[in-house]
């Protein structure tokens, strides 16, 4: 009986449990709760985007394949309570966006001013020899020029009726009264007349006049001029030689009004030049002009370069580098130059908010005062210890447009917003410019688009200049990169090398094709006279004229 109730109990046991597995609710079926949920969609795929052509969405971090920059991480974990000027972000997408920060610090810094010259003779080091008398040249000792002389050299023998009768007046004054005031007159005109104390002395221990007289040069250095042949008669007052001492040289520098504040008498000065390859020389800054170049709108600045051994010449390239330090008054606030969105006259920050939650960034114009290498000087906007974003600074003004906030790159007012137009920014578009010109003119779709990337990269993601590089970009043809916003871009870029052709490195050269279009044709430049048309490619390769040549 005993037996029997186990093997009951066994079996009741067997159907509970296979009833059980019919009737609870298993994995598959179960309904999933709120944490499943969470987790399920934090493992929603990453969603990548470009700021200034959000139709391009990627599932990968990578480049925009229009315009070349950055893709950011299209999501929406903001902080919905974060100001218009501020992005708040998770820990996750801060490490995606790469954001960096550096702090504000205020101490002196130092700069590396960069100019280029040309050495030039010293001034002060340049001896012109002329006649004192009337002569006839009977002989020359030196009868070239380029030929190093010493103090005392002769290099010539003349012949001077009134230089014989000035010393037979000077013997007879001394014959009579030695120390008299006759003998003094004598003796002072003839030194006067360039005659050496020793060749004077010499003349009264032999007791008479030389027939010819010996020119000798005043000091050390090199002829670089004769002016007279063996036979010449000279008057006074002719330049017989000139003798340049080159033991000392000037090198003569442009320096852009930037630089100034930088620049300052005393300042030692290094400088290379090709003729003596990895070797350094240096000066000290002399002189600074005080008044600009009203055409190359800089300022000559001279450096007084000592030259021993003659390896430096008159007339070399230098390029010089000047390290100075900031002496104004006070320690001045430094900002990294990474750190600093440009856009017109105006420049911007991010800074990251202290103690928050989440990673939050705030924008912040601010007032820059010179560049010291990879700094700026911050006159306003930050305070010392301000941490501010050096990397992924324009990751976060995309974001910020991306959820229909304000950019801080966008707000200009009308002056600044005019200014632009004509800010010589465009200048530094030249290089991948006359690049693009050429690519269009050899009719190279491919070569055309690499050189608009290379300019995007110069001229950034905002500004006219960018909108107008990004609008070439999306272009599918020749024809719609030529026409008209190579004709738009050339305007731009023609206006500002006209405005401002002291900025140029090489002349420029405006060309002009009437056929562009009926009523007015177009315009473009190059760095060469020989016209190749971008309009029209190898269609019409040579139509059109040049019109102007731009330069310094």
């Amino acid at each position: 009986m005993k037996t029997k109730r186990i093997l009951i109990g066994i079996s009741l046991l067997a159907l509970g449990l296979l009833a059980g597995r019919f009737l609870l609710p298993t994995a598959s079926n179960a309904k999933p709760d709120a944490h499943a949920e969470t987790h399920k969609a934090k493992e929603a795929p990453m969603i990548w985007t470009c700021s200034m052509h959000p139709q391009i969405q990627q599932p990968a971090p990578g480049d925009c394949p229009i315009c070349g920059m950055d893709l950011i991480p299209l999501t929406n974990d903001s902080n919905e309570d974060a100001g218009p000027r501020e992005l708040s972000m998770s820990e996750s997408s801060k490490a995606l966006a790469d954001i960096q920060t550096s702090p504000v610090v205020r101490e002196h810094p130092t700069h590396s001013v960069r100019l280029v010259g040309q050495l030039a003779r010293a001034e002060n080091k340049v001896k012109s020899l002329t006649a004192r008398f009337p002569a006839r040249i009977e002989s020359l000792a030196v009868d070239a020029v380029g030929i190093p002389v010493e103090q005392g050299q002769t290099l010539a023998q003349v012949y001077s009726p009134e230089l014989l009768s000035a010393q037979r007046e000077l013997l007879a004054a001394h014959q009579r009264a030695p120390e008299g005031r006759f003998t003094q007159a004598a003796h002072e005109k003839l030194l006067q007349w360039d005659l050496q104390s020793e060749q004077i002395a010499t003349m009264l221990a032999n007791g008479s006049a030389e027939e010819t007289f010996e020119l000798r040069s005043p000091i050390d250095g090199v002829v670089v001029a004769k002016n007279v042949n063996q036979g010449d008669y000279v008057k006074t007052g002719q330049t017989l030689y000139t003798i340049v001492d080159l033991s000392e040289l000037w090198l003569e520098l442009e320096a852009y009004e930037s630089d100034l504040p930088w620049l300052k008498i005393g300042q030692p000065v290094e400088f290379t030049t090709q003729a003596n390859a990895g070797q350094t020389f240096q000066g000290d800054v002399q002189f600074i002009e005080p008044e600009i170049n009203s055409k190359t709108r800089t300022v000559p600045v001279r450096v007084l370069v000592p030259n021993p051994e003659n390896r430096l010449k008159p007339g070399m390239f230098a390029r010089a580098t000047v390290k100075a330090m900031h002496h104004g008054e006070g320690t001045p606030l430094l900002v990294p130059a990474s750190a600093v969105l440009r856009t017109g006259q105006r420049a911007v920050v991010y800074v990251e908010v202290p103690n928050q939650e989440r990673p939050t960034y705030e924008g912040r114009e601010i007032t820059l005062g010179s560049k010291a290498g990879d700094q700026f000087i911050v006159h306003s906007g930050l305070e010392e210890g301000d941490q501010v974003v050096t990397n992924g600074a324009f990751k976060i003004d995309s974001a910020l447009q991306i959820q229909a906030k304000p950019s801080m790159m966008s707000i200009q007012s009308d002056n600044q917003a005019a200014a632009a137009n004509m800010n010589e920014s465009w200048l530094d578009l030249i290089a991948p410019y006359l690049q693009l010109q050429n690519a269009l003119a050899q009719d190279d779709l491919e070569a055309s688009k690499q050189a608009l990337k290379d300019m995007m990269s110069v001229a950034g993601h905002s500004g006219e200049a960018a909108k107008l590089i990004h609008t070439m970009l999306a272009a599918e043809s020749l024809d719609a990169i030529r026409r008209p916003h190579f004709e738009t871009l050339s305007k731009h870029i023609i206006k500002a090398a006209e405005a401002h052709p002291y900025q140029l490195t090489t002349p420029l050269y405006k060309m002009h094709c009437p056929m562009v279009y009926p009523d007015h044709g177009a315009d473009w430049l190059q760095d060469n006279d020989k016209l190749l048309n971008p309009y029209f490619g190898a269609m019409m390769l040579h139509c059109g004229e040049e019109t102007v040549e731009i330069k310094k």
